[in-house]
């Protein structure tokens, strides 16, 4: 457990934004690595509490995430995703779905959560 330091997190980092995805994934993109720099992080108060590691590697690591301003839909785009003829009756389902939760506002797990 000694051998991580921040060398080991930042390396880590580059590591995450440059391996290559497997078949159907995309590369990670700035906030998916802070993510999993976070998450990492989570791991590392444990491991000083049980003196796996002597101090923590993530003293002088900063997390920057990128804000993103996301468009909304319109009423002509969501007509166009209700139009849609899908075969399969569960991505139906999942479409229904997500036009109910534009039109309402509720999240995934609230709409599923009704019955």
């Amino acid at each position: 457990m000694g051998k991580i330091d921040f060398k080991f997190i930042t390396d880590f980092g580059v590591y995450l934004r440059t391996k290559t995805p497997d078949k159907g994934q995309r590369i990670c993109t700035n906030n998916t690595v802070m993510k999993d720099m976070e998450r990492f992080q989570k791991l590392m108060g444990p491991a000083l509490k049980f003196g796996w590691i002597v101090r923590d590697p993530f003293i002088h690591f900063n997390r920057k995430l990128v804000t993103k301003d996301r468009e909304i839909l319109d009423d002509a785009e969501i007509a166009l995703i209700q139009s849609v003829d899908l075969p399969d009756c569960m991505q139906a389902v999942v479409r229904d779905m997500f036009v109910f939760s534009c039109y309402t506002g509720l999240a995934y797990s609230e709409i599923s959560a009704l019955s």
